[in-house]
């Protein structure tokens, strides 16, 4: 929940739409295990859906280091808009993960991008970021 409400908040910042640019999944060699899945589907066909899950957060972890690491909200411009690209392409691919275990909530993912739930979002998306409530809110 953490990750999609930063990431929503950087994304809306910008002052250019963006328009997704399936090429960039790939210049990214720190995001590349994020877009492995060999793991997770030999987990799923096991049937051994503990580590089904802990292969997402293992996903979720890299993406994590990878905004603190390139830090966007210091960057601008290209670098900026390549950063933030790479991570929702990279977020939106675990939310399809995640839609085995949790299909409300990757909908729910995907849906603060306005992008389909599919294993990659197509070239030439439009994103059509909407910043609502955190997803699991402090009580």
């Amino acid at each position: 929940g953490n990750l999609v409400q930063r990431l929503a908040v950087l994304v809306s910042k910008l002052e250019t739409p963006m328009r997704y640019r399936a090429d960039l999944e790939t210049t990214e060699a720190s995001l590349k295990e994020v877009f492995d899945d060999s793991r997770y589907h030999g987990a799923f066909r096991s049937f051994r859906l503990h580590e089904v899950s802990a292969e997402i957060w293992i996903k979720i972890g890299l993406l994590n280091a990878y905004l603190n690491e390139r830090q966007p909200w210091k960057q601008s411009g290209e670098e900026q808009y390549k950063t933030l690209l790479c991570s929702v392409g990279a977020l939106a691919h675990i939310a399809w993960l995640l839609s085995p275990l949790m299909p409300q909530t990757s909908e729910r993912i995907v849906g603060v991008f306005g992008v389909p739930l599919a294993e990659k979002i197509a070239d030439e998306t439009m994103l059509r970021v909407t910043v609502g409530s955190p997803f699991f809110p402090r009580e």
